[in-house]
């Protein structure tokens, strides 16, 4: 048993018709699969340096709520320990682990007194010699995080070809859309790489 998760059985029946000469018979085949299902109410934990760093440039920032399907295919794709708005690599390549977040800001008026949309951005620290440097990554953050580790591959939609990501790489997604954001030349480009 996987904790913060739990096993499920699946029973599924296929029954199908075959073809034998002079005889038709009908076939049940009976499958039984395990799938576990993960827990997803728990937010990540933060290392205090980055929350003081959150709180001080987004004051009421949030982790946003996330769909249960994007949560398992987070913890099915990264682990138990995995969350859908919190990832670590190493994204600037220097051989420290940085961190990424999504957060959202609550809903405001604007001058009309229409209520807009919570603003949801994906937020890189880069870790340097004893503190982090934050950058913001894109104020137009998908519905979870995933890592890219270096060394594998995927499709730039844009420039129709598949690349090999040269180091840790910020994945993000909603629906069928979805970009990655590589750090190159001291800020991240962000690639196509779901349509």
């Amino acid at each position: 048993m996987v904790i913060g998760a739990a096993t499920v059985k699946i029973h599924r029946v296929f029954s199908f018709r075959t073809s034998i000469p002079q005889a038709s018979q009908a076939v049940v085949i009976n499958e039984v699969t395990i799938e576990t299902v993960w827990r997803c109410e728990e937010t990540p934990k933060l290392p205090r340096p980055i929350k003081v760093l959150l709180d001080k440039k987004f004051p009421g920032w949030q982790f946003p709520a996330v769909s249960d399907d994007d949560c398992q295919d987070v913890k099915t794709w990264g682990g138990k320990d995995a969350f859908a708005q919190l990832i670590q690599g190493d994204f600037d390549d220097d051989g420290r682990l940085d961190y990424a977040v999504l957060i959202e800001l609550e809903s405001g008026t604007d001058e009309r007194g229409l209520v807009s949309r919570p603003a949801v951005y994906i937020i890189a620290f880069l870790a340097r010699r004893n503190e982090y440097r934050m950058r913001i990554v894109t104020h137009e953050g998908g519905g979870c995080l995933q890592l890219m580790r270096k060394g594998e591959g995927d499709y730039d939609y844009h420039a129709q070809r598949e690349f090999t990501y040269s180091h840790d790489t910020i994945s993000s997604g909603e629906g069928m859309g979805g970009s990655s954001y590589l750090y190159e030349h001291g800020k991240f480009r962000a690639i196509i790489t779901s349509d």
